[in-house]
Order: structure tokens, then sequence, then C-alpha cells
């Protein structure tokens, strides 16, 4: 006789279209990964789902993305937050504004390109993840990778320093700086790491080099080049859907349960 009631199966959620209170990390420690690019693209999908959030600059050489959307709080922007790692263990306070405003809001904050082991240790060290989780803060790590033997080696090392204390660790596979990932594939160690620890993969497609280089050179946000008069029909046309596919991949993200902070 069938089961008259069969246990229903439990869709996954979208992660980003669910969360409250989160810090989310980008990170791609060498520069020339696309970290700020991608920075910059999730802060236009919470904008166009939607969803304020604030944005957190920790790039002291290169804040690009601070400089693109300072112009927009109040636009799904709440603010910019800029905040800082130091390897001087007595100045990790410089960073805690990231953590502060997470505990009322979305924060996606665009890690240093070098150095990345000072956020570590502030992330670690002081046990912040413990704090997110008694916070109800979901804590969600990007790392953006070129596909080098230099970034997919430090990604192997971020797995293991992050991997048991963050409940989200996403690989994004930037598409327009490598279209073959198979030695990342065939590494047995790598592909056991991203099982052990749920590592979710993502591509970032390859974005338009002149429309972007014109974003870049005017120090604007994606929105603001949708609808900029100095660029053609054509071109904000391909950067729409440089957007869209990018958005559609960053949906792919899921929230699951069974998994939490230690």
């Amino acid at each position: 006789m069938p089961n008259q009631n069969p246990k229903k199966r439990v869709q996954p959620k979208a992660l980003l279209h669910s969360l409250l209170r989160a810090l989310v990390l980008v990170d791609g420690i060498k520069g020339g990964t696309g970290k700020s690019l991608f920075t910059k693209v999730l802060i236009e999908f919470f904008r166009d789902s939607s969803i304020e959030i604030s944005v957190g600059e920790c790039d002291r050489d290169s804040p690009d993305v601070a400089r693109a959307y300072e112009s927009l709080v109040g636009q799904g922007i709440k603010e910019v937050i800029f905040a800082y790692f130091s390897e001087d263990p007595t100045k990790r306070a410089k960073a805690d504004p990231l953590f502060n405003h997470a505990t009322n809001n979305i924060v996606v904050a665009n890690l240093p390109a070098q150095s990345p082991q000072f956020a570590y240790s502030w992330l670690i060290g002081d046990r912040l993840y413990e704090l997110a989780n008694e916070q109800d803060i979901t804590l969600v790590h990007f790392f953006v990778s070129n596909g080098s033997y230099a970034s997919v080696n430090l990604f192997q090392k971020t797995l293991s320093a992050l991997g048991p204390y963050i409940p989200y660790l996403v690989l994004v596979r930037n598409q327009g700086l490598c279209d073959d990932w198979s030695v990342l594939d065939e590494n047995r160690e790598i592909q056991g790491a991203i099982a052990k620890h749920k590592v979710q993969v993502i591509d970032l497609p390859r974005v338009p080099h002149r429309e972007n280089y014109f974003l870049d050179q005017h120090q604007l946000a994606f929105y603001q080049g949708l609808k900029h008069p100095d660029l053609t029909i054509p071109e904000r046309g391909r950067l729409n859907q440089f957007l869209q596919k990018a958005f559609e991949q960053i949906r792919k993200v899921e929230s699951y349960d069974g998994r939490s902070s230690q």
C-alpha cells in the first residue's frame, strides 16, 4: 500500500535571498583574480533584489568598491564602512565595524588583496565565528579564483584555515580569466576538501572589457553604467547580459540545514 503521508522533499533556498543579518566576505588573496569585480556584482545582486545592504571596504591599497558605491548611499546602499586589518594584534578593533553592522544588517565586505591572514586572525583568533553564531549572523565567504597555480594553492590554504569555522564557503571561478579548470577538478586533495567543507562552486562570466573599463575609469557602479548616456544601447545591453548571467550563478548558492559555526 502506498505511503499516504510521503515526506515532503525540502527544496533548497537561494542563500542570499534568505539572509537577514550576515557578514559576506569576498576574498581573492592575490590581485588580478576579479575580487573587486565580484564584490560589485554581489552588491548589484542585492540592489536588484531590493535588499538594502552595507558595503565594507577593507582594501586600503585599492578601495575601488567604495569609490564606486559611496555616491549610492540611500539608493539601496545603507552605508559604506571602512574597516582595516592589521598585523598588530592591538589594532584588530579597526575591523570590528564589519561585525558591528552585521548585527542588524547584511554587510558585503571587499577583503584586502594582500595579507589575508590578518583578516583570518581577526575572524578566528578573536573567535568571532562563535559570536556570529550567538548573534544569529550568517557568515559567508566567497573566494574568487583566476585558475592560476598561486590562486588555487591559496584557495586550498584558505579552506584549511576557514573550513571548520565558516558555515558557507563558495568558490567563484572567474571564467573571464580562465576557461580550463581541469587541474582543479582533477586535484583529489582539493576536491576532498571541497566535499568535506561543503564548498559550493559557481562561475563568474566574462565581463565585457570595454564597458567594464569605462566603469572603472569613471568609478561607476554597474547600476550607473546601465543608465549612462555615454554608453551606447548595445554597450548597456552587454553589461545587463553580464549581470543577469552572474545573478543566475549567485542564485545557485543554496541555504541548507545541518551546518553551523563550530
